[in-house]
C-alpha cells in the first residue's frame, strides 16, 4: 500500500478540477499551482504540455518527460515490480501513463520513432488491456515500417476491435503479406462495413485540414479522417494497394447493382 503523500493528493485534486475546467488559462493556473504544492504531480506537466500557448515541440517533450519522471517518483519502484499488467486499473498510475503516452506521441511526430515504440511497448506491457488505445498507434506504425510480425502480434490479440486503426491496418497487412487473397477481400469488406468513410479519405487526392474535436465518433467521418491523415502514406507506398482497393470497391458496387436489378426483375415477373 502506498504511503499517502498529502501534498501530492492536494495537487492531484487541483488537477481533477483542471480536467473539468473549460478555460485554458484556468487549467494552466491550476497546473502551476499544483506543481508549487508538489513537483511529483505528473498530470500538472501533462496539462502544461497540452495547454501552454505557442509551445515548441521540444518544450512539449520536455514537459512530458518531466511528467514521466514525476510519475515514477510518485509511484515508487514497488508498482513497477508488483503491478505490471494491472496499470490503469489503479488510479494512482494514470498520471504516469498519461505522461508517457503524451511523450511517445510527440516523439513519433518528431521522427524519433524507435524511442516512441519503446514507450508504446512499455505502456502495453504495464497495461495489456490497453485502455489508452496504444494499439491504434503501434500496429499501423509497425506496418508502415514493414515490421509485419510485430504488427500481426497486435492485430491477432485485439480481434474484436472495430476501429479503423486496426481494421484497415489488418487489411493492409494481409495485402502486404500475400497480395490479393480471399481473406484480404473479406477483411476489406468488414472494414468498410464498420466505417466506409475511410475509403473516401484514402482516395481523396489531397486531404483538407479539418479540426478534430476532443471526442471521436465511432464509425464517423472524423474517425475515418484521423486514420487516413495518419496512415494513408502506408497505403500509397505499398505497391498496388490503392489500385486493389479501388478494384474491389468497383467489384462490390457491380455485385450490389446486379443483385438489385435481379431482385427488381423478379418482382416484375410476379
Amino acid at each position: 500500500m502506498r504511503v499517502r503523500n498529502k501534498d501530492l493528493d492536494r495537487a492531484q485534486d487541483l488537477m481533477w478540477t483542471a480536467f473539468d475546467t473549460a478555460a485554458r488559462k484556468e487549467r494552466i493556473r491550476l497546473a502551476e499551482e499544483a506543481l508549487k504544492i508538489c513537483p511529483d504531480c505528473a498530470d500538472a506537466y501533462v496539462v502544461l504540455a497540452y495547454d501552454l500557448p505557442k509551445i515548441t515541440r521540444q518544450r512539449k517533450m520536455e514537459l512530458f518527460e518531466e511528467g514521466v519522471k514525476a510519475g515514477r517518483r510518485a509511484l515508487g519502484p514497488r508498482y513497477f515490480k508488483e503491478e505490471v499488467g494491472s496499470f490503469w486499473g489503479i488510479l494512482e498510475t494514470r498520471p504516469y501513463m498519461r505522461a508517457l503516452m503524451g511523450l511517445a506521441i510527440e516523439l513519433e511526430e518528431a521522427g524519433r520513432v524507435d524511442e516512441a515504440i519503446e514507450h508504446y511497448r512499455e505502456l502495453m506491457r504495464l497495461n495489456p488491456r490497453d485502455n489508452q488505445g496504444v494499439r491504434y498507434c503501434l500496429a499501423p506504425l509497425y506496418l508502415s515500417l514493414d515490421r509485419l510480425p510485430e504488427a500481426w502480434k497486435i492485430l491477432k490479440t485485439y480481434t474484436d476491435d472495430t476501429g479503423p486503426a486496426l481494421n484497415y491496418t489488418r487489411v493492409l497487412y494481409l495485402f502486404k503479406k500475400d497480395g490479393d487473397t480471399e481473406k484480404a477481400r473479406e477483411e476489406l469488406g468488414e472494414a468498410v462495413r464498420w466505417n466506409p468513410h475511410v475509403v473516401s479519405w484514402l482516395l481523396t487526392p489531397k486531404l483538407p485540414k479539418i479540426k478534430i474535436g476532443a471526442y471521436i465518433t465511432s464509425g464517423g467521418k472524423d474517425e475515418a479522417y484521423v486514420y487516413a491523415r495518419d496512415w494513408r502514406k502506408s497505403w500509397e507506398k505499398t505497391e498496388g494497394a490503392i489500385d486493389w482497393l479501388v478494384e474491389n470497391l468497383l467489384a462490390a458496387y457491380r455485385e450490389q447493382k446486379r443483385l438489385y436489378i435481379t431482385g427488381w426483375r423478379e418482382e416484375e415477373k410476379k
